[in-house]
């Protein structure tokens, strides 16, 4: 199950991708959590409602693409965790030794650009 925060007609809203769909979850079931960090903190009560949202969504629910706006996937992290030379190709490119373990650091609030296109955001032949 991939999630997303998407703005569409002017509404910041979570998507679920559904397949090929795109689905409004403000749309689909006004019950649930406007913001995916709720979202997630309400992960025990809600995510069987999400795994039915993904195997039928309502077509009312289904937005285009083309018409949407990428999020960051969490607008005001608590705190940000970075991965650095996370796979053999980003070690490769880099001007440093591959590592036996992947460098690991956190970053405070405020410290870093927001992520402006999330991996949802990449067409699903190339995931």
């Amino acid at each position: 199950m991939r999630l997303s925060s998407i703005k569409v007609g002017g509404r910041c809203v979570i998507a679920l991708r559904s397949g090929r769909d795109l689905v409004d979850l403000s749309a689909a079931d006004h019950g649930l959590p406007g913001e995916l960090a709720l979202l997630l903190e309400q992960w025990p009560t809600v995510g069987e409602r999400l795994s039915e949202l993904a195997l039928a969504p309502p077509s009312a629910a289904l937005v285009d693409e083309t018409d949407i706006e990428w999020l960051p996937p969490i607008p005001r992290p608590g705190k940000l965790l970075c991965l650095g030379l996370n796979y053999a190709d980003h070690a490769a490119e880099s001007r440093y030794e591959k590592p036996a373990w992947q460098s690991c650091h956190a970053s405070p609030p405020g410290t870093a650009r927001p992520c402006a296109l999330p991996m949802e955001a990449l067409p699903t032949s190339t995931l």
